[in-house]
């Protein structure tokens, strides 16, 4: 032991919950984590570098995930609900069949995403940038995408008009 973990091992994480659960996960780094079927429900991982981990069929109601690197990570079936990704990059991240109802990817990096079969009902897209998203949702009820910048290889949902909810083709590609 010792003052501030002093000669304690560095093999574990633990990932703080602000419903008061600790999670703890056995690794240095939460880097190409496996979280998959986890209840994450409220976790706290502002600027977090999580690239490649796995949170496929996790409970991410209400979790944190600000200025987060999220880039790779895949979210296959998770339930995202109210979940919090504003300023995250999440690059080629994959959200398949993901319920993701009112979360927020306000200005993050979304460059490459797929969001294929998923629910994001309410979800604020604002200046998020969408270039090359498939963004073929199954349930897209009021979907907020002002100033979010997409471009020639973005896929939509068969008759979704992403320019009348307020997104923007990147220049170069008009």
């Amino acid at each position: 032991g010792g003052p501030e973990g002093l000669g304690e091992p560095l093999d574990r994480m633990q990932i703080r919950c602000w419903t008061g659960e600790v999670v703890e996960y056995p690794a240095e780094s939460l880097v190409g984590a496996d979280l998959s079927g986890k209840n994450l429900h409220r976790a706290d991982f502002s600027n977090a570098d999580l690239s490649n981990s796995n949170f496929s069929r996790a409970d991410l109601r209400n979790a944190e995930f600000p200025a987060a690197k999220l880039d790779g990570a895949r979210f296959i079936e998770a339930r995202g609900m109210n979940a919090y990704f504003a300023g995250a990059s999440c690059q080629n991240a994959v959200f398949e069949r993901a319920m993701m109802s009112y979360a927020n990817f306000e200005e993050a990096d979304l460059t490459g995403a797929d969001f294929s079969g998923s629910v994001v009902d309410g979800v604020n897209f604002i200046r998020a940038n969408l270039s090359g998203a498939r963004m073929s949702w199954s349930s897209y009820e009021d979907p907020k995408l002002n100033g979010a910048v997409f471009d020639r290889n973005t896929t939509w949902p068969e008759g979704f008009s992403p320019v009348i909810h307020g997104a923007v083709l990147r220049p170069e590609d008009t």
